[in-house]
């Protein structure tokens, strides 16, 4: 009998890890980015770990144990640059690959979906992708995509139609991809996932202190998409009605100077504050009235999430993703066409909410139904499961 467990442990002691590789454009800020430096940890432990990147962007932090590869293959604006671009990844990406000799390949985002799977055809190795970003406004209102989205469609279609497992973030996306792209692959739905600290244990950021009106946060990457711009036209309207209103703008990308000039030429220097990347922006989001978020198009907002699990109302740009995902609350509203007038009388009520104590009940309320609903521990168990399936 102990002879049995005694050879029985060492087997177990013997048997080597699933080799795992990760591919991702960059660890550069992104939803996406921050929900693999939360899974990163738990698959290194799990699994021999492998790390690719096209470019070396990195705000999250990659666990030591992990083999991390970057390409150094940088993104040119350019499409026929791209393309050129895009063709030397395939390679790089087939190299590396068959170099870490991965038991299963876990690819993140559109594209690089798109190109990690034709740098494995006939590698006889499973494919797993990730979509973070796909809905109907991704193509639509995609300055990007102007005349290339059927492409992209195309490109997508073939190649979710052909991979051994497609992980999507919401039931919306998931409607997507078979409605409107005619995918037919199963999908699973695996919630993006926060590590957040107790509420009680965040304390008031020092960027706050001695401000006695009320406070709006912003929290993005500073781009066109993300629309900054159009925030410090609601903060000119709002500048006027409230007295001591201040924005703070959380981020950093290709318009922080941009916005720098803008904030000083709308005479807006003393109520918008550009603080730039913040690796922990939680304080930031509880101690304000409220959260503001105009982007163009957005997948499924993160930040919108992690303000209602603080207890802080939203007003935000339609995103149907949350509209199906949360219980429909007064702390969250979301403006389908927006309007500057809808916007200033939303935003208005929302930096009201917190005043009220008839609305904390409801506040924590949301607040507890997030926290459980987009757990990172229940998002990393998933991720690991799909991995070490057996049916791919």
């Amino acid at each position: 009998m102990f002879s049995g467990v005694f050879i029985k442990l060492v087997l177990m002691s013997n048997t080597k890890p699933k080799k795992l590789t990760v591919v991702i454009p960059t660890m550069n800020m992104g939803g996406c980015e921050k929900n693999l430096s939360l899974l990163l940890p738990e698959l290194s432990h799990k699994f021999d770990c492998t790390l690719i990147c096209h470019e070396h962007k990195q705000s999250y932090s990659i666990p030591k144990n992990i083999k991390y590869v970057c390409l150094n293959i940088v993104r040119k604006n350019y499409f026929l640059n791209n393309i050129i671009r895009n063709i030397c990844l395939i390679k790089q990406l087939r190299n590396c690959i068959k170099l870490s000799d991965p038991s299963v390949i876990l690819s993140f985002l559109d594209l690089n979906n798109v190109l990690v799977f034709v740098a494995t055809r006939f590698l006889s190795v499973p494919l797993i992708c990730a979509e973070h970003t796909i809905n109907h406004n991704f193509f639509f209102k995609n300055k990007n995509l102007i005349g290339k989205a059927w492409l992209l469609k195309s490109l997508l279609h073939f190649t979710y139609n052909k991979v051994d497992a497609l992980i999507v973030i919401s039931q919306t996306m998931a409607k997507y991809l078979k409605t409107d792209l005619n995918i037919i692959t199963k999908t699973k739905i695996i919630y993006n996932g926060f590590d957040l600290p107790d509420i009680a244990d965040v304390k008031r950021p020092l960027e706050y202190k001695g401000i006695k009106g009320k406070i709006l946060v912003s929290v993005g990457r500073l781009d066109d998409n993300k629309n900054q711009i159009y925030q410090l036209k609601l903060m000119q309207i709002l500048n006027k009605q409230i007295s001591d209103i201040h924005l703070f703008i959380l981020g950093d990308g290709e318009n922080f100077a941009l916005l720098s000039k803008k904030i000083v030429e709308l005479n807006l220097v003393d109520n918008v504050h550009l603080l730039g990347w913040q690796v922990n922006i939680y304080p930031y989001i509880k101690y304000a009235d409220a959260l503001v978020h105009t982007s163009f198009f957005e997948s499924f907002g993160n930040v919108i999430v992690e303000a209602l699990a603080f207890e802080t109302p939203v007003v935000c740009s339609f995103v149907d993703d949350v509209q199906m995902e949360i219980t429909n609350s007064k702390l969250l509203c979301l403006i389908k066409n927006i309007n500057t007038d809808n916007m200033v009388s939303e935003i208005k009520l929302a930096l009201s909410i917190k005043e009220n104590q008839n609305n904390i009940v409801e506040l924590k309320k949301v607040a507890n139904e997030v926290r459980q609903k987009f757990s990172s521990k229940v998002m990393i168990k998933s991720y690991c499961s799909v991995v070490n399936s057996d049916q791919i």
